[in-house]
C-alpha cells in the first residue's frame, strides 16, 4: 500500500501518494467537492524517461529523475 508505515525511507520521501505536490493536492480537494465518492484511476503503462533514458512500467513517475515530466509513453505497434 501507499501508507507511510508500508514504505521504505526512500518511499516516504518520494512516493507521490504520500507526498503529493501542493498543486496536485489542491486539484484533488477541488474535484472532491464536485464528485466526493469517486476514486482516482491509476494509469499503468510502459514509459521511457528522456531525462535518464530508462524504461519502466507503471505510473508516469521515473524513480531516477523523481518526476514524470520527462516520461513518454512507449507505444508497442506489435510489429517486430
Amino acid at each position: 500500500g501507499h501508507t507511510r508505515e508500508d514504505l521504505t525511507e526512500n518511499g516516504r520521501h518520494h512516493c507521490p501518494y504520500v507526498r503529493p505536490e501542493p498543486k496536485e493536492a489542491k486539484q484533488v480537494r477541488m474535484l472532491r467537492r464536485y464528485v466526493p465518492d469517486v476514486l482516482p484511476i491509476v494509469r499503468k503503462t510502459n514509459w521511457r524517461c528522456s531525462g535518464c533514458y530508462s524504461d519502466y512500467h507503471g505510473e508516469r513517475y521515473c524513480l531516477n529523475c523523481r518526476t514524470g515530466d520527462y516520461s513518454i509513453e512507449v507505444i508497442n505497434s506489435g510489429v517486430e
